[in-house]
C-alpha cells in the first residue's frame, strides 16, 4: 500500500500504469518526482492541481494513436503548463511501448533518448 511506502518517492508509470503514478505523485505528500510514458491524465482526475515543488516528465511518440488519438496529449499540455518544472518530450513517432525491446513497436534511438533522460532527471531529484 502506498501508505506504507516512505516520502520523497518518484513515481514513474507506463501506459495505464501512469494512471496511479500521476495518482501518486498527485495527490500524496512528500512527492520527489513524476515520470509518465505514453499516457496522461488532465489534472481534474485527480483534484485539479499539480503540487508545488514536484517535477514531471512525460515521454510519448507524437504519432502515437493511443498518446494523440485518446486525449493524453491534451492531458501532458494541461500537466506541462501548470507544474513550475515540468518537461513533456514527443518523439518521432507512431508506437505506444517504443521503449520496450522485446516488443515489435521498439524504436532503439527513441528508447535510448527516453533512458538517458530518466537518468538524468533522477540525478536531479
Amino acid at each position: 500500500m502506498a501508505a506504507d511506502l516512505p516520502e520523497r518517492l518518484v513515481y514513474a508509470g507506463f501506459s495505464l500504469g501512469a494512471v496511479p503514478a500521476q495518482k501518486l505523485a498527485q495527490t500524496r505528500p512528500g512527492a520527489a518526482g513524476a515520470r509518465r510514458y505514453y499516457s496522461c491524465v488532465p489534472l481534474e482526475a485527480f483534484g485539479g492541481v499539480w503540487p508545488e515543488g514536484v517535477p514531471v516528465q512525460i515521454h510519448a511518440m507524437d504519432t502515437d494513436p493511443c498518446f494523440v488519438g485518446e486525449g493524453d496529449v491534451d492531458a501532458a499540455r494541461e500537466v506541462a503548463a501548470h507544474a513550475e518544472d515540468a518537461e513533456l518530450f514527443l518523439y518521432p513517432g507512431d508506437q505506444h511501448y517504443f521503449a520496450d525491446s522485446t516488443l515489435p513497436s521498439y524504436r532503439p534511438e527513441a528508447a535510448a533518448l527516453l533512458r538517458a533522460r530518466t537518468l538524468e532527471f533522477l540525478a536531479t531529484v
